[in-house]
């Protein structure tokens, strides 16, 4: 249920339709039970996608309809520590492509894989409230929406790393794609050719 919760929340709010996002939330919380920590944390994954005034309204949107506001934790931790564990989580997604994942980016710029490793995975990514299944799950429908097809190839590839069936994500580019009024047709297209190359190595 989680799972597509995140989906719906983040085809609808990717699709600019914040009336169905605010009814989803509500019918979440009140009827179903998902735990607003869940959504808040959504809307806090999504600023990696959709951007700081997006994740903004989102976690506005949330306190109009949630029950009582969400719990905040601040600590602080070192860098060092910040980074071991982005690139804990990086290695668990990419494995053994994770070196050349990390020298790809650094041919766009010199700072990004550091900003990726620590402000992404290290302070995002890494955070309670949803799994990283969940979390692959929602960078697959908005970048599906989006039709950024690189990134969308690199995230079907950590979800299907996090064992999410390609059955799962055929259903889940499919919806999104209704929702958004979006051509699948591309996204498809994708997932089958990384899923016929993943069956092939094997």
């Amino acid at each position: 249920m989680r799972e597509w919760y995140c989906v719906l929340i983040s085809s609808y709010f990717t699709a600019g339709r914040r009336g169905e996002t605010s009814r989803i939330l509500e019918t979440g919380i009140r009827r179903d039970r998902v735990q607003e920590r869940m959504f808040s944390e959504l809307f806090l994954h999504l600023s990696l996608l959709l951007g700081f005034p997006t994740m903004l309204e989102g976690l506005t949107t949330l306190r109009a309809v949630a029950t009582k506001p969400t719990a905040t934790s601040v600590k602080t931790e070192s860098v060092v520590l910040v980074m071991k564990r982005g690139k804990d989580v990086l290695k668990r997604i990419y494995g053994s492509a994770l070196n050349q994942l990390l020298a790809n980016l650094g041919s766009l710029h010199d700072d990004v894989p550091e900003m990726i490793v620590r402000d992404v995975y290290g302070r995002i990514i890494s955070r309670r409230g949803l799994s990283l299944r969940e979390r692959e799950i929602v960078n697959v429908t908005v970048l599906s929406i989006q039709q950024l097809d690189q990134q969308l190839y690199s995230h079907i590839r950590g979800a299907l790393a996090l064992h999410v069936s390609k059955k799962s994500l055929r259903t889940v580019i499919s919806l999104a794609a209704r929702i958004a009024h979006a051509d699948p047709g591309i996204s498809l297209n994708l997932l089958s050719s990384l899923a016929e190359s993943r069956k092939s190595i094997r």
